[in-house]
């Protein structure tokens, strides 16, 4: 799964989405509504890779474009092709 944090407006969000070609969904950073492990990240944007068992994999500062966004599409491509070990859901 990837989502992306971040503070500024949805209005703001779309805007950045169409402009630097994001494809996954990105959600209004809420302190306060996140779970514990999000809440210690002090930076905006973050991108975060969760893997399937919900293990936080990779966690990224800032607008993700360009060279750094091909790097996080490889991790991406990698970590989905990765098989659950028996006895993971």
């Amino acid at each position: 799964m990837v989502i992306g944090l971040s503070k500024a407006s949805p209005e703001e969000q779309k805007e950045g989405m169409k402009e630097f070609g994001i494809n996954y969904p990105l959600f209004l950073w809420q302190e306060e509504k996140l779970p514990k492990p999000l809440q210690a990240v002090f930076s905006h944007s973050t991108t975060l890779l969760i893997d399937r068992t919900g293990k936080i994999r990779e966690v990224v500062f800032g607008i993700l474009f360009g060279e750094r966004k091909e790097d996080f599409e490889r991790k991406l491509v990698a970590l989905l092709k990765e098989k659950l070990q028996s006895g993971q859901k």
